[in-house]
């Protein structure tokens, strides 16, 4: 199956292979034009999608057998392959696409799935030499930190700043850190700059990014306060930082215990607020 249309919108193979087909029907079965960026399945519960903005509840429900078909099909067929990624909610496909997943906790693991949250990776085309500006503004010793609500388009923006610093006539070396395999979705390309650490830990991907791999800037996704440490030493060794974290506002961003140990130690020289519905979809606070 190479695509579905839905909606006269393309569900991209690498998501149409992990559905049973009776989902996949009630997708391409649905009435309107949405451009689906997340599909909830939850055991004996009605299947919804998510286009951002709007949450739609679809006329099927999603058996446990088609749970655990589309949990395996994500594995690669081997669950015990993904085991670990399970314990931290979520597996990664090896076509960069992130499923959540959600069950019960045991000390052994995670059982009794009854819920996994597919999300749909898609290019957004945006125009991101601004960031270029913005780090060149910075004299390329501090770093951009974008905030927004989930499923502000994040993630997307990253990619897209990545590939503007990678390429071009002045290409930047560029080190993506794609924890959880959905960062480095369409940046395979071989004319960039860039290298991709695909799956590792935050911490330790930022310490091989400047330490073995020499990046002039290095790029991660939803970072935390446990890797404020090696963020402030990427930072004392000249490398800046994008990345990104959940926010509403700025002072929100400001007021989480990691960020606000970063922005006293001026790792970031500005804040970016998306809104991927707003031209240009972000707006720059200086720090």
């Amino acid at each position: 199956m190479e695509s579905l249309i839905i909606n006269r919108k393309r569900l991209p193979t690498y998501i149409s292979e992990l559905l049973p087909n009776r989902l996949l029907t009630a997708l391409e079965n649905a009435g309107e034009r949405w451009e689906i960026e997340e599909i909830r399945l939850r055991k004996g519960c009605p299947l919804w999608i998510c286009n951002g903005r709007k949450n739609i509840m679809l006329d099927v429900t999603v058996s446990a057998e088609e749970l655990e078909e589309t949990l395996l099909n994500a594995c690669g067929g081997a669950l015990y392959s993904c085991a670990e990624s399970i314990v931290r909610g979520f597996v990664s496909t090896p076509r960069n696409v992130r499923v959540g997943v959600c069950g019960e906790w045991t000390k052994g693991g995670i059982r009794n799935i009854t819920s996994l949250a597919v999300r749909v990776p898609r290019r957004h085309r945006t125009d991101a030499s601004g960031v270029r500006k913005l780090l060149e503004e910075f004299k390329m010793t501090k770093g951009l930190l974008l905030f927004s609500p989930p499923l502000g388009g994040k993630t997307s923006f990253l990619r897209e700043i990545a590939r503007e610093l990678a390429s071009g006539e002045d290409p930047l070396r560029v080190a993506v850190v794609d924890t959880r395999g959905e960062l480095g979705f369409s940046l395979d390309t071989p004319s960039l700059n860039l290298d991709i650490l695909s799956g590792y830990p935050r911490r330790e991907g930022l310490e091989i990014a400047s330490r073995t791999l020499g990046a002039q800037v290095v790029i991660c996704d939803e970072i935390g306060a446990v890797e404020n440490e090696a963020v402030a030493e990427l930072h004392g060794g000249g490398v800046p930082l994008v990345a990104s974290v959940h926010a509403s506002t700025l002072e929100d961003l400001l007021s989480k215990r990691g960020i606000a140990e970063l922005h006293r130690d001026g790792v970031f020289g500005g804040y970016l607020e998306l809104d991927r519905y707003r031209t240009p979809p972000y707006i720059v606070h200086r720090r």
